[in-house]
Order: C-alpha cells, then sequence, then structure tokens
C-alpha cells in the first residue's frame, strides 16, 4: 500500500493556467515533510480542474542548481481528459516507478498539448503564501525553455509512494533471473555459501 510522502495540499487561494506553451512545475525535497528515505514513486495527486478535451503530461523531473526543472525526466504519465470540469478536485495520477533518494530534490512538471487558448488548458490550485519548506512553484512561459521561481508560492500536490524490496527477496530474483539481468547467464553459486552443507567426498 502506498504512502503518502512529501505534499502541499492546504491554503489554496488562486490557481495556475496551464495550457498551450504555458507549463507548471512544483520542487519538492524527499524529507521536508514526509518521511526521509529512499521510495518509488507511485503515483501523485494533484488538486485542478479540466476546461476542454486534451492530453496532459506529468513528469518528475530532476532540478539544476537555481532550483528549476532540468528537463532530465525520470518518469512521466500521460493521460488524456485528466481530470473533470470545475470545481477542482484533487486527482491521482499514476506514475511509472521511479527511485526517489532521500534529502534529494525533484519537480512535479505539468503541461498539456493544447491549442493555446486559454478556455482549453487545466487549471491547478496554489497557495499564493505558500509555507511548503522543500521548494515551491515555478512556471514557464516558453515550454520549458526558461523557468521563473516564485518563492513564496506553491502548487497543492502530494507525492505517493513505496520503499523499495531488498534484503531476501531481492536475493532470491537475483537467483530466479528477476533481476534484471535481460537474459544474462546467472552464475552458478556454491552450496555453501546460501547457507547449505558442503558436498561431501565418498571414500571407497
Amino acid at each position: 500500500m502506498a504512502t503518502l510522502y512529501e505534499r502541499y495540499n492546504a491554503g489554496e487561494d488562486s490557481t495556475g493556467y496551464c495550457y498551450g506553451v504555458r507549463r507548471y512545475a512544483q520542487t519538492f525535497t524527499v524529507g521536508t515533510v514526509g518521511a526521509n528515505v529512499n521510495h518509488n514513486i507511485s503515483y501523485v495527486k494533484m488538486l485542478f480542474y479540466r476546461q476542454a478535451s486534451q492530453t496532459s503530461y506529468f513528469e518528475i523531473q530532476g532540478v539544476d542548481g537555481s532550483s528549476k526543472p532540468d528537463g532530465v525526466v525520470h518518469s512521466q504519465a500521460i493521460v488524456v481528459d485528466a481530470g473533470a470540469a470545475a470545481p477542482a478536485a484533487w486527482v491521482k495520477i499514476d506514475m511509472p516507478s521511479y527511485l526517489l533518494l532521500a534529502n534529494t530534490q525533484y519537480a512535479l512538471v505539468h503541461y498539456n498539448d493544447g491549442d493555446g487558448n486559454v478556455t482549453g488548458g487545466i487549471v491547478w490550485s496554489r497557495d499564493n503564501s505558500g509555507s511548503y519548506g522543500g521548494g515551491s512553484m515555478v512556471y514557464s512561459s516558453d515550454s520549458g525553455g526558461s523557468w521563473t521561481v516564485y518563492a513564496a508560492r506553491d502548487m497543492m500536490f502530494e507525492i505517493w509512494g513505496d520503499i523499495p524490496v531488498t534484503g531476501a527477496t531481492g536475493n532470491l530474483n537475483l537467483l530466479l533471473g528477476c533481476g534484471g539481468n535481460n537474459g544474462a547467464r546467472i552464475p552458478q553459486i556454491a552450496p555453501h555459501t546460501m547457507g547449505l552443507p558442503r558436498p561431501r567426498t565418498r571414500i571407497h
């Protein structure tokens, strides 16, 4: 079951219109308000409404030294007609799994393939006097070519994920060929290295 990690999910008093070349993002840092542990992202939730039929893009990107999206997409979901008409509601967006690292900042980026009309985009709720300490709203008016940080504003978001499976299960997956070896030959492992008795040599 997924766990809620980073979030800023109350206090909305304004909106950001995502359409055409306009993109909005929210940066976040693992461990700011959620557990400071590595975890695989499962899905995000965002508070928004949709004005028209369109295809929407939701991405987890890295950030540069200025806390702006760096264009490196770690996880992307493409959704046709995400959400519903006004009023705004929390919408769950399933994301391809990606390992988010403790004490690391990322950007949740959203944009659409609309025609550039203000009535054709998604309207994402935000707080113009936000208090999230691990990031802030970031805005682009040129399809991500450049970004402006709005340190006092925060978009409404939640990051949900799961702790990676490690230990004995991971070792078993490796032995069974489920560890991403891409068809490579699995090396033979001596029984005694797995806690089994050494084979005995019979003397006649």
